[in-house]
């Protein structure tokens, strides 16, 4: 039984044509394929439920139908490498900082010895 679902994520709304038998796991391969965002980081929401983790209901045991509106929340993968890659540069700098500051203190402590 085909149909067509509304997904909305980040402010874009996505038509999605979708078998209401096929399982919620392939509805989020679907998903992953549209916009990027890995299955592990979906999100999707449904009249305020959220869909099982595992993924091994149907889109119809989920309750979707013709027309139903989906709220889809996660990160891109390209949005998660951004956010690692400020992450490991504030680490790298802290580490920097930490150095810097413990081999200020052995030379005090070199310099005021008797």
């Amino acid at each position: 039984m085909s149909a067509t679902v509304s997904v909305s994520h980040k402010g874009k709304s996505y038509a999605v044509q979708v078998d209401l038998t096929s399982t919620v796991s392939s509805f989020r391969a679907q998903l992953e394929e549209l916009t990027s965002v890995p299955v592990e980081n979906q999100k999707l929401l449904f009249k305020g439920k959220r869909a099982s983790a595992k993924g091994d209901d149907t889109l119809e045991t989920f309750g979707l139908k013709d027309g139903a509106k989906v709220q889809m929340l996660g990160s891109t993968t390209e949005e998660i490498g951004d956010l690692r890659a400020v992450e490991d540069e504030k680490n790298r700098t802290e580490h920097i900082l930490r150095n810097r500051e413990a081999q200020a203190r052995v030379r005090q402590t070199t310099f005021t010895s008797p």
